[in-house]
């Protein structure tokens, strides 16, 4: 891999968050496949964790993404999967998703790379309630 200047300096005065950083206030890392997300929580960092979500004009927001792919109002533990994820909807606040479960496959090889998403393709046929 490359080094930065930006390594270097993290290695000697600690991690330093910048705009390239996932916006972590709304982020908890529960395990190394599972994440509380509060639903104001960036698309854009949840692709960039590799997360199997598109990229779309109609949400900016997992909350956004979960209202998109229901096919009802979302309640709590309602879960919805998307290749191998599964998006469990932990608390709503009215109308409103406020807190998401997200869970990555348990099997290595259905971890996205940094490579598969940036080039990763999916549709909302790839997304399905989950009945449990």
């Amino acid at each position: 891999g490359v080094i930065t200047i930006e390594d270097i300096v993290e290695e000697v005065v600690g991690e330093i968050e910048d705009e390239f950083d996932p916006d972590n206030k709304y982020l908890t890392q529960l395990s190394d496949r599972e994440w509380l997300v509060d639903g104001r929580f960036s698309i854009d960092d949840a692709i960039e964790l590799g997360w199997p979500i598109d990229d779309s004009e109609e949400y900016e927001t997992i909350a956004g993404f979960i209202l998109e792919i229901a096919d009802k109002l979302p309640e709590p533990g309602d879960v919805y999967e998307r290749k191998g994820y599964l998006f469990r909807v932990q608390s709503m606040r009215g109308r409103r998703v406020s807190l998401v479960r997200v869970t990555a496959p348990e099997t290595s090889d259905q971890l996205p790379t940094k490579d598969d998403s940036e080039t990763a393709v999916s549709s909302e046929d790839d997304a399905h309630s989950v009945e449990e």
